[in-house]
Formats: C-alpha cells, structure tokens, sequence
C-alpha cells in the first residue's frame, strides 16, 4: 500500500455533506475522490476542468434588433394560428413513448445476447 500523509481542509459542511452522497451513491469514499482529483492535476498539469467565469448572457442569445424581434414575434403568432404548434401534453407523450422504446429495445437487446 502507498504512504498516505493526513491533510486538513477547511469545507464547507454542506458542500461536503452533498458531494458526499453523490460519492457513497458512487460507491467511492471521499478520500479516494480527493486522490483522484489530486491524480487528474497531475496527470493534466493543471486543473481537470475547465474554470471559467460565467457568461454574461445564456448561450445562443444573440443581440436582435427591435425589428427582428417583431418579425419573429409575428412569426410565432402565424404559427399557432395556421396550428402549426404542439401541445406541451403532445410533447411529453411523444417523449414518455420515445422512452419507454428506448428502454423495451435495450432490454431486448440483453435477452438476445
């Protein structure tokens, strides 16, 4: 077995408290998840992720005119007045059926190997 050292660190307890459950649902003790990230910075030379500042504005929102927002505004309103718009109902049924195939065709697929 490998020298250990005891190491202290100040966490806050209900950070701690949470990744710890993620952890034992993992089945991974805390200090074998601290090894690993301490592993990870060696093994990458630096950070395993990438740390960065949050962005200003939600992905995929670029700047629209006044204009441009009107005219897809008008837009979406032509949609659901010539019905070309689903039901969120319509969605989540096609979902839950999408699913449950998902799920019957893995299944199948175990039995036949």
């Amino acid at each position: 077995m490998s020298e250990t050292a005891g190491n202290y660190a100040n966490l806050e307890p209900k950070l701690k408290e949470e990744a710890k459950e993620v952890l034992d649902r993992l089945g991974i003790p805390l200090n074998i998840a601290i090894n690993m990230f301490l592993r990870q910075i060696v093994m990458r030379d630096g950070i395993p992720f990438d740390v960065t500042l949050p962005c200003e504005r939600p992905f995929g929102f670029d700047p629209v005119t006044r204009e441009e927002l009107h005219a897809e505004i008008i837009k979406g309103m032509e949609d659901i007045e010539a019905g070309r718009v689903v039901s969120m109902e319509e969605i989540n049924r096609e979902m839950e059926e999408w699913e449950n195939n998902e799920m019957e065709s893995q299944y199948v697929g175990r039995r036949e190997a």
